[in-house]
């Protein structure tokens, strides 16, 4: 009970929100993800073939988290899982790095460079640095979510702002990161 209560009850004295090696080892998987669209904008990289090749990660990902409710691992792939995994995620099943590759695959595939590449570098370094700002050094909650912060928002407001810049205006860049 001791482990649930903090995800129900946020408060500012809860140790789940101290920033662990699993939040660092998230984070550098959520914020890596940036090398994709730049990787495809800079060298020319044909998105369709990343795209596949980040539903095919997710399907053996999906795979792996249904063969680790039974307890049974699935070579790298659990190890990684373990390692990221926050919160519920530890017991349930981790549902978010699915989501998480979709966004991306769907940014890739469905939109132009400038709109997909943009939205994936808004999600990766934007919604990265929110996390490890607002739960490292976040003091201001936001009035409707306890959980979030004043400073980690702004922190991923400018982050992502400046990381889209390479594929829209800089107008555009500011409009969509807010």
């Amino acid at each position: 009970l001791k482990d649930i209560l903090p995800f129900l009850i946020p408060s500012e004295n809860n140790p789940s929100y101290l920033y662990t090696r699993n939040d660092a080892i998230r984070e550098a998987i959520h914020m890596g993800s940036y090398s994709i669209p730049f990787i495809c904008h800079i060298f020319q990289v044909n998105p369709n073939g990343i795209a596949l090749s980040i539903i095919f990660c997710t399907i053996l990902f999906f795979v792996s988290e249904l063969l680790r409710l039974s307890d049974i691992r699935f070579p790298i792939i659990s190890q990684i899982t373990e390692a990221a995994a926050t919160g519920e995620e530890r017991w349930e099943f981790a549902l978010s790095p699915v989501f998480f590759a979709l966004s991306i695959a769907i940014s890739l595939t469905l939109f132009s460079p400038e709109i997909g590449y943009t939205a994936i570098a808004i999600l990766t370094l934007g919604d990265g640095t929110a996390r490890f700002v607002g739960k490292k050094w976040g003091r201001h909650t936001i009035p409707h979510n306890r959980v979030k912060k004043i400073e980690g928002t702004i922190a991923g407001i400018a982050v992502a702002s400046v990381a889209s810049i390479i594929f829209t205006s800089p107008l555009n860049a500011v409009t969509v990161s807010t």
